[in-house]
């Protein structure tokens, strides 16, 4: 675990540590009242978790405390033992000694013997009611506001602490800073997105005022058209009678009505849209953190990989300060990884290579991240080692029958780069454990295209190369143009749309038995939007004009497609659909139009794969990671779990308990479980039986990562259908992974 990774884990590990007290000071409050079942449940849960928290950041002293408090909690939960006031003396004790351990941040502290002891005669029912005049009846102090962590590493730090008594109260004449008057709260990411996600439901009541307005507005014509004719007929006639006259007073009456809804209509739309984009803004700026977030994952990454191909290298970022969604930041990290690492292993030479090519020894790989455009980001990876080559490209797709001599004549210089993308694919003669097999450019093509985005390729070889990676602003807020086609509408984004236009069937050419468009001297293929979608069509007349939308997906990519009708251009809220729709083809979700009615919003990534065998590389066969569920209920062991299977190149999604598993196993599939055993609501065990009782589900492996060690423990849980029983005090990261891959056959 490298330092960086390491200070990210201890600061998550104090907050968690400071909810656990919490609760356990809380828990005291109540055991004072009285021997509460419930509290004296939640206790030993609580000192569980916090146990492994404290393992997993190699807290010893408090991970020993922990586990003698468990122990009597255990008792106690078990009727083995009955709370008594003695009882009740030695564990406001013993948390208040873990507060101690707590506040002094010192990971080379050692536990008070004389508590440990105390726990141990306490669980083995030494201590009596008759303790209770020896006892300090108080709760355990909160800890101390956060303190930053010594400056060295905790298994460096070498002193030894000093027994503290409770910390003496500041003289009440102690002026308070400005820091500690401001309040702060913790809440997790994922909450501000799902309040951002029921907000983006209000855009609707924006979509809907607009459609009334709309409707008024025809009325409102209508109106103002039947008053045109009527003054016509008026002044053409000789005479008006009073029943016409009365009439048209009415009517005038009428229009006036209808004009002065349609103005209210119009001013509260306008307050309505201040209102919710604002609170939209103002949720959005609550996601954003600037790219300097995984600057520093990327650079030890970037050292480590150096480290072990023997190259130096020279990590440069610019556009730190560009902030983005928590989510894109999260997801880019992956293919920026394979990125770096492609250039290492098949870019950067050798030192002694490169200054044999007049380069400086030392190589250099720049990311810079532009700022937002056109609702979009564009992060730029460049290299200056050898670049792409063409040749050797060619001749592996020709060996993996990826495409045929006469396709590659066919194809141009951007069109060859793009088969690197092919899943299968390396220009790499031998295969190593970091590269070699073909899967890393896949992979970056995959999760930019989950982030709706687009990668564009630069070569200069033998001097480098450049990729471009175009990210959408991740919220799904967005505009898009209403199309209808052989009875059918749907809404295709509009940052894909180059041009709309309206031609003349004449105006059309064929080159190669393909009609095409020819714009500005560029013969672009055209295609009926409804035969690419496979909707029927019946036989009708030609019509003299087409309807065609110019899509591009970028520079080097764009084809024409033909509708009925472009009904018009529109603000949309994207709701991606979920399993098992999130996979049907050409669609990226719905969104719902202002008479409540529901529309495809088109995958127009899909589209193009569909068109022709022109672009058959970007049709490319898609090899996802290994997805592992995680359930551990320690926010601490759960991360650490999580940054050493995402690191070993699976896609991994957590929950905190067996019951929330439950619910996400309903809903998508994984190819393995990985559970803590004790937790809230639902534990490991039961999980595992639920699991293995479930058709679908039995085939899946669980391992079962648990402190309890015994053999009852190992034994109940392989009898409930775990595939394997792992220890965490015998936690390896290579143990775990290679068991792991046995299991998943990905050896």
């Amino acid at each position: 675990m490298d330092q960086d990774f390491e200070r990210e884990l201890l600061e998550i590990f104090k907050a968690e540590a400071e909810d656990y007290l919490t609760i356990l000071n809380d828990g005291l409050l109540a055991l004072e009242e009285g021997a509460d079942e419930r509290a004296v449940e939640e206790m030993f849960r609580t000192t569980h978790s916090l146990k492994g928290a404290a393992r997993a950041v190699n807290f010893s002293a408090v991970e020993e405390l922990c586990q003698a408090i468990e122990s009597l909690f255990s008792k106690i939960k078990n009727k083995e033992l009955k709370l008594n006031e003695g009882i009740r003396a030695v564990l406001n004790r013993s948390i208040e000694h873990l507060n101690e351990l707590l506040n002094q941040n010192n990971f080379n502290a050692s536990c008070d013997i004389d508590i440990l002891k105390q726990l141990q005669a306490a669980a083995s029912g030494e201590i009596k009611a008759a303790a209770k005049e020896k006892a300090q009846k108080r709760p355990a102090a909160r800890p101390k506001a956060a303190q930053k962590p010594e400056a060295s590493r905790p298994e460096a730090a070498g002193q030894t602490p000093e027994k503290t008594t409770a910390p003496e109260p500041a003289p009440a004449t102690q002026p308070k800073s400005a820091d500690a008057a401001q309040e702060t709260i913790r809440i997790s990411y994922q909450k501000i997105r799902e309040l951002f996600t029921q907000s983006e439901d209000l855009i609707a009541i924006k979509i809907k005022q607009k459609f009334y307005i709309d409707h008024i507005n025809q009325l409102y014509d209508q109106l103002e058209a039947i008053g045109k004719k009527r003054r016509q007929w008026l002044v053409a006639s000789d005479s008006a009678d009073a029943l016409n006259s009365e009439l048209f007073r009415e009517f005038s009456l009428i229009k006036k009505q209808v004009d002065l809804l349609k103005n209210t209509l119009e001013n509260d739309l306008f307050q309505i849209t201040a209102m919710i984009d604002k609170h939209l803004d103002d949720i959005k700026q609550l996601m954003m953190f600037p790219f300097s977030t995984i600057t520093n994952y990327l650079e030890r990454s970037t050292r480590a990989i150096a480290r072990e191909m023997n190259k130096k290298i020279e990590l440069k970022i610019y556009g730190k300060e560009v902030e983005l969604d928590k989510h894109t930041l999260e997801l880019l990290k992956d293919p920026l990884i394979h990125l770096i690492r492609n250039s290492l292993d098949h870019g950067i030479e050798p030192p002694e290579e490169r200054l044999m090519r007049g380069k400086p020894e030392v190589g250099k790989i720049t990311i810079e991240v532009l700022p937002p455009r056109d609702q979009s980001i564009v992060v730029k990876v460049s290299d200056d080692g050898r670049g792409l080559d063409l040749a050797k490209i060619k001749q592996k797709s020709l060996k993996k029958n990826l495409v045929t001599q006469a396709e590659l004549d066919d194809m141009n210089e951007s069109q060859v780069l793009s088969l690197i993308f092919h899943s299968g694919l390396s220009t790499k003669d031998e295969v190593s454990k970091l590269s070699g097999r073909g899967l890393g450019m896949a992979v970056v093509l995959e999760n930019i295209e989950k982030l709706g985005g687009s990668l564009k390729v630069e070569n200069y070889y033998p001097n480098g190369s450049t990729f471009y990676l175009t990210i959408p602003l991740s919220f799904a807020t967005s505009r898009g143009i209403l199309i209808y086609t052989n009875d059918f509408r749907a809404i295709i984004p509009t940052k894909f749309v180059r041009l709309p236009m309206r031609l003349e069937v004449a105006q059309l050419k064929t080159v190669e038995n393909q009609l095409v468009v020819n714009l500005n001297g560029q013969n672009i293929p055209l295609f009926s939007l409804a035969s690419l979608l496979d909707i029927k069509t019946e036989d009708r007349e030609t019509p003299q004009y087409l309807n065609i939308l110019i899509l591009r997906l970028d520079e080097q990519h764009e084809i024409a497609v033909s509708v009925d009708q472009v009904l018009d251009e529109r603000e949309i809220i994207l709701k991606k659909l979920n399993p098992p729709l999130e996979e049907v083809r050409f669609l990226s979700g719905v969104t719902i139009l202002g008479d409540g009615s529901l529309v495809p919003v088109l995958n127009v990534h899909d589209i193009f794969a569909a068109c022709s065998d022109r672009f058959k590389p970007m049709a490319i066969k898609k090899q996802k990671p290994k997805q592992i569920l995680v359930v551990e209920d320690s926010i601490t062991s759960r991360v650490l779990l999580k940054n050493v299977l995402e690191s070993a190149g699976f896609e991994v999604q957590t929950a905190i308990n067996g019951q929330q598993a439950w619910q996400i196993l309903q809903k998508q599939t994984f190819d393995l479980i990985i559970s803590d055993v004790q937790m809230p609501e639902m534990d490991g065990v039961e999980l595992t039986r639920k699991i293995k009782a479930e058709q679908k589900m039995k085939s899946i492996p669980v391992i079962l990562l648990t402190s309890l060690g015994s053999e009852s423990d190992r034994k109940k849980g392989l009898e409930a259908g775990a595939n394997a029983y792992f220890i965490k005090q015998d936690f390896k990261q290579k143990s775990l992974l290679d068991l792991i891959h046995k299991l998943i056959g990905t050896e």
